[in-house]
């Protein structure tokens, strides 16, 4: 997959092909990609950005049970390039993430997680894959964020971390795994290497956050404050929040 460039947004999975230019160059004359998973129709659909336009290349069908509505959430790709990652909410009783090879979409192995695995991302550092098991339809009891070995797709941890995790996001060195716990309304930082719980943060009583980003390079965090119609700017050394618009 050389030339090709991944970028991972909320829902989003983009693959870019040819040069990458700053802003205020000409357009590119190549086109790039963008993954796009349909939850209520079980289906991943390829879309194709370029010069003259938009249009839907492929549509592959995902999941395990076609007489089931088993709801595609979360979509990533490897560092490597060479696989990207589904989320598949509903399962009997429990959810799963299916990994398929870029280029072919073929599938090619999946792994039983908890309820609702979510939203994931793969570590450049370990390889590993880290989702947080929603558990949307469960209980408001604590749930997980589970740790997938991705050459063999076994579950190797899974770690509790709070109400309805969710919003999941590696730091840019692989270290630290961020994910906001919407029902316990905090942000929380899970040590990747000894996939452990190292830091929380209240974003306030009854503030229901559902994503947060990667840090940014002035190591900055910014979660949704899916109730509040706000945003929180977290400083990352300093464990605070700095502002909210």
């Amino acid at each position: 997959m050389r030339g090709v460039r991944f970028c991972v947004f909320s829902g989003l999975l983009v693959v870019w092909t040819g040069a990458i230019g700053r802003a205020e160059q000409a357009p590119p004359t190549s086109s790039y990609y963008v993954y796009v998973a349909a939850e209520s129709d079980d289906e991943v659909s390829v879309i194709r950005y370029g010069p003259a336009g938009a249009e839907v290349v492929k549509t592959i069908t995902v999941g395990s049970f076609p007489a089931e509505v088993e709801g595609p959430h979360g979509l990533t790709v490897d560092p490597s390039g060479h696989h990207w990652y589904v989320s598949i909410a509903h399962g009997f009783p429990y959810g799963s993430v299916h990994q398929y090879h870029t280029g072919t979409d073929i599938w090619v192995r999946d792994v039983t997680l908890g309820m609702f695995p979510a939203t994931l991302d793969v570590s450049v550092s370990t390889g590993l894959l880290f989702v947080a098991n929603f558990n949307l339809h469960g209980p408001l009891e604590p749930s997980s964020i589970s740790v997938v070995e991705i050459d063999t797709m076994t579950e190797v941890a899974r770690v509790e971390s709070g109400v309805r995790p969710h919003g999941g996001r590696l730091g840019p060195d692989g270290a630290s795994f961020y994910s906001v716990n919407m029902m316990s309304f905090e942000l929380v930082e899970l040590d990747a290497y000894g996939f452990e719980i190292t830091r929380r943060l209240s974003l306030g009583d009854g503030v229901m956050p559902t994503w947060v980003t990667s840090p940014s390079p002035t190591g900055k965090l910014y979660v949704t404050g899916n109730n509040v119609a706000k945003i929180f700017e977290i400083d990352v050394e300093t464990w605070q929040i700095e502002r909210t618009f």
